[in-house]
């Protein structure tokens, strides 16, 4: 289940693609990149947590997100080549 590699038409991936997406409703493209806002509010959050003595320094440390580290999780895909 890692490392695969696809060899085919771009357009039968997206074809593909857009089949299973639409077959199992289970994922929507993003129009806009919600990273900043996300990492902005988790901040706020742990700040407010840590201010008000509700989690312990290391705690705080340990949950604080890195900027250059995180991103958003993304869909790997590739499609059954037998079908």
């Amino acid at each position: 289940k890692g490392n695969n590699f696809y060899i085919g038409s771009a357009v039968e991936f997206e074809q593909k693609a857009t089949k299973f997406f639409s077959d199992t409703n289970a994922f929507i493209e993003l129009s806009c990149n919600p990273f900043n806002e996300i990492l902005d509010k988790v901040i706020q959050l742990l700040n407010a947590l840590r201010g008000k003595d509700l989690i312990r320094k290391w705690q705080y440390e340990q949950m604080m997100p890195d900027r250059t580290t995180c991103e958003l999780a993304h869909l790997y895909f590739n499609p059954k080549t037998h079908k």
